[in-house]
């Protein structure tokens, strides 16, 4: 082939077929690692059993009030740990216990 051959069009054309490529495969890569990054969800309830002990001794909580928040509590963490984790490779499991 000689020097005026060569069809710079189909050069450029490609060139920004693969510019778009790479644009695009480093905007998929920094969404995936923001995605790895996200904290997990918090369970929510607001106060641990530290917490209650330290109100029900200090007399703020009545026995029946602190009962019925423990309750509660343990069945939310119940429920968080019972929950499916969902794994990178798309396929739920259950955390260990």
């Amino acid at each position: 082939m000689s020097g005026s051959d060569v069809d710079f069009g189909a050069i450029f054309i490609w060139s920004l077929v693969l510019v778009a490529f790479l644009m695009g495969m480093f905007l998929l890569v920094s969404h995936i690692k923001r995605w790895v990054k996200s904290p997990e969800p918090s369970i929510g309830t607001g106060f641990t059993l530290s917490d209650l002990r330290q109100l029900h001794k200090s007399g703020q909580m009545s026995d029946e009030e602190f009962d019925k928040a423990k309750a509660r509590i343990i069945e939310a963490a119940q429920k968080a740990s019972a929950k499916p984790v969902a794994t990178r490779g798309g396929v739920e499991s259950k955390l260990d216990r």
